[in-house]
């Protein structure tokens, strides 16, 4: 008989019950029976979850030549997520917390009746954390196990890989722990974006002309996919996966399988982004006009960071760059009859350095 195994099942070395825990031990409160077989239960557990969010809105009218207006939302959740019927424990039930902020503003200035100067600014952040709940410490009725399940720290039991490990059994749809696949950690993630437009009428001519820098932060995004290791018991050689579990089998040759992840997954990743553009439609005739206009993007490297690592470990990806080349129209109005007119448009673009032309035209 396995050590291991006894214990978290809660029994000694004659299979007879200890005054310890066992994590088959199920309270009547979190199960249901099925009608058609008493044999079987489902998981019915409770999600216990808090919403909290906010919005402001603000509008300024600060003389007749400028005008300014905000926004800004704030939200966040946290609790106990019961994410799938496989989790027959309460203190197996993943602690799911996220946090969002969104702030956003602009800025008009007119400063006569033919130049108009258009500012903008956005700013979104967002954080997420998938965590086990039944660490040591955690006050969620959980047992102190008195094994290490996961890997680090002192004693194999460092967040985030602590708590139970996952196993699961053939021919048994529940598990024992829960979700293989948490920890999981989003972010924290930062966009700032900052845009400026002006228009420019001038004669026949409407000018518009202006430019956008966004600096977008990837902080510590990765998951413990089997952080706290995960151990599956086959039926084999005769023998039921209950009896496998019992005496440790995880030998691979008889279709058990334990695995474990050792490492550090999460990154963190920085980008930039920077274009600008210009814009002219020229009206020659009442009823002609030719637009033209030309747009450059660029985005810089993407710089990756090992989180967490001692060291300064940097990876740079390839550049990539984006630039749009310049591009004209014409809309003709041929027939205007009351309220009503048909146009029509031809529009031709080209990328000079893949030697590619298109045309439309409505």
């Amino acid at each position: 008989m396995s050590s291991t195994s006894l214990k978290i099942a809660g029994l000694d070395t004659s299979c007879a019950r200890t005054s310890g825990y066992s994590v088959f031990d199920l309270n009547p409160s979190t199960y249901v029976r099925d009608a058609s077989g008493p044999q079987n239960v489902f998981g019915s557990l409770n999600t216990n979850y808090s919403v909290d969010n906010g919005l402001a809105k603000v509008d300024l009218h600060l003389g007749q030549k400028n005008t300014v207006n905000g926004k800004m939302f704030i939200g966040t959740h946290r609790g106990l997520v019961a994410n799938s019927a496989t989790i027959v424990q309460p203190y197996w039930r993943p602690t799911d917390q996220a946090w969002t902020l969104f702030i956003g503003a602009q800025w008009n200035y007119v400063p006569n009746s033919s130049v108009v100067n258009t500012f903008r600014f956005g700013s979104n952040y967002f954080h997420q954390t998938f965590n086990t709940s039944d660490c040591t410490g955690q006050a969620n009725g959980q047992p102190s196990y008195g094994l290490p399940f996961g890997f680090g720290g002192a004693n194999n039991d460092t967040k985030p890989n602590c708590g139970f490990t996952n196993v699961t059994f053939q021919s048994f749809d529940a598990s024992l722990g829960c979700c293989s696949s948490f920890p999981k950690f989003y972010g924290p993630d930062h966009i700032n974006e900052f845009i400026d437009n002006v228009s420019v009428l001038h004669g026949n001519h409407a000018f518009k002309f202006g430019g956008e820098i966004r600096v977008s932060t990837l902080g510590d995004t990765g998951t413990f996919n089997r952080g706290r290791g995960q151990v599956s018991f086959r039926n084999t050689d005769g023998d039921q996966a209950l009896e496998n579990f019992m005496r440790g089998n995880t030998g691979t040759s008889s279709g058990n399988n334990g695995q474990i992840f050792i490492g550090e997954p999460r990154r963190a990743l920085t980008t930039k982004a920077f274009a600008g553009f210009f814009q002219d439609d020229w009206r020659i005739k009442p009823r002609l006009m030719l637009n033209l206009g030309v747009r450059y993007e660029y985005v810089t490297p993407s710089l990756k960071n090992l989180a967490g690592s001692p060291t300064s470990i940097r990876a740079w990806a390839s550049n990539k760059k984006e630039s749009r080349p310049p591009s004209c129209g014409m809309a003709i109005t041929t027939i205007s009859v009351r309220a009503w007119a048909w146009r029509g448009t031809s529009v031709a673009t080209g990328r000079p350095c893949c030697g590619q032309a298109g045309t439309s035209s409505t």
